[in-house]
């Protein structure tokens, strides 16, 4: 949601259904600005957003909304300066994901957009050969490549212990990102 190629638009990703041992009451869907550390300050883009959740079969994303989408959160980002090491955390309205029914798909559709001044875009954490594709406008499919996502339980339920296996493993990768930045 950070990249200048994302100024308006979707921006989806498919999470594979294999990467979740249970379901999971989706209360926060977070990503992590723990990618790129060149010292600069880094910019958000200034946007209006809404999140929207469902199941599907597909396992690549083709940036339309799929049948049975629910909308999760929406909202307005003000552009601003974001410190390397934040996360962008967003709360909404629970989602059950069952992964047994299919993969998960997240679309962020994004209106009213303008890139941060002086052309400094924040890096989200990214992977590639992850459980997961993503679709974005200028940039088209990607198989095992997208944005790391946190997804937190909603408030009141009980996390699966694999839903913190895979909350656990995107802070790994998170740190794994880190150490290689500062070791350069």
């Amino acid at each position: 949601i950070s990249c200048p190629s994302i100024t308006g638009g979707n921006y989806q990703q498919i999470y594979n259904s294999g990467a979740f041992g249970g379901s999971i009451d989706i209360g926060t869907i977070s990503f992590y600005n723990t990618y790129f550390n060149d010292g600069s300050s880094q910019g958000i883009a200034t946007m209006d957003y809404s999140l929207y959740l469902a199941v599907t079969s597909q396992s690549v994303p083709n940036g339309g909304l799929p049948p049975g989408d629910v909308l999760f959160a929406s909202g307005h980002l003000n552009g601003s300066t974001w410190p390397f090491g934040d996360t962008l955390t967003f709360t909404g309205t629970p989602f059950l994901y069952d992964p047994s029914q299919g993969n998960l798909e997240l679309t962020m559709v994004i209106t009213n957009a303008s890139d941060p001044s002086n052309e400094v875009f924040t890096y989200f954490d990214s992977e590639s050969g992850g459980p997961f594709s993503r679709w974005c406008p200028n940039c088209g499919s990607g198989q095992g490549y997208g944005l790391v996502t946190g997804f937190g339980t909603a408030s009141g339920s009980t996390p699966e212990p694999s839903s913190l296996l895979l909350t656990a493993s995107g802070f790994l990768a998170a740190a794994g990102a880190i150490r290689r930045k500062w070791a350069k």
